[in-house]
């Protein structure tokens, strides 16, 4: 979704200030994307035969792959998931290394790949139903102040992102106070205070959780200089801190 002040228009029209875009495409390299889908299609095959009746292959290669899929199967790892961890998205902590023999998928260092990233797709998944279900009480909320409070869309926006009562992060606080400030202009400077207000922590929310926010539709409510300026106040602020651990 592209940010354009535009695409807000459109929707506070309708009293809903965002809509929620789809999660981004993975962008792989061609070398890592034709072994991804050669070591899916091998492993399910061998992931079926190893549940089926035992057998015990002939070539070397069919053996390391008969041994990958027995021992998936017993550690109830799934095949699809196991490949696609071993290899990241272009963009998203992508590393130079990827497995290029099948012998090297038995290896410890392909399986803590997997672990790490089936945390971080349940970390995700759980970031973007909150982000969604946030979006969702923001514009509830906007619509309900203007039936009930018979207030303008700009009042009721603001009137939602000020309400300590709904569940809003800081993040989305101040992302839709900044988004806000430039669709009414003649709110700009109460958008700007507001904005103000949550800005630290949502530097914090952001830094900290950067790389799963940028896979989210999130990354693309975020004001244009809000990546840079959330990295300058997380340093000056929080990494100065006197009792920090970090």
């Amino acid at each position: 979704m592209k940010r354009k002040t535009s695409a807000y228009r459109a929707s506070l029209k309708r009293a809903t200030p965002v809509e929620v875009a789809q999660p981004r495409q993975d962008t792989l390299c061609p070398l890592a994307n034709y072994l991804k889908e050669r070591y899916y299609d091998h492993l399910q095959f061998y992931v079926e035969l190893a549940t089926a009746e035992p057998t015990s292959p002939d070539k070397a290669e069919d053996k390391v792959w008969l041994k990958l899929a027995s021992l998936l199967v017993s550690k109830l790892i799934p095949p699809l998931v196991f490949i696609v961890a071993q290899f990241p998205p272009l963009g998203v902590g992508f590393r130079s290394w990827i497995p290029r023999t099948p012998r090297q998928l038995l290896g410890s260092r392909c399986f803590r790949r997997y672990e790490t990233y089936a945390e971080n797709a349940e970390r995700l998944q759980s970031l973007r139903v909150n982000f969604n279900t946030q979006i969702e009480t923001v514009n509830r909320n906007i619509v309900f102040c203007q039936d009930h409070g018979r207030v303008s869309v700009a009042a009721a926006c603001e009137e939602t992102i000020c309400d300590d009562t709904l569940e809003l992060t800081p993040l989305v606080r101040y992302c839709l106070a900044r988004n806000f400030a430039k669709e009414y202009r003649n709110r700009r400077k109460a958008f700007g205070r507001i904005a103000a207000t949550y800005e630290k922590s949502a530097a914090f929310e952001f830094i900290t959780q950067r790389k799963l926010i940028e896979q989210t539709a999130m990354h693309d409510l975020l004001p244009n200089d809000f990546v840079t300026h959330a990295s300058r106040i997380y340093r000056e602020i929080f990494l100065s801190a006197p009792d920090c651990n970090h």
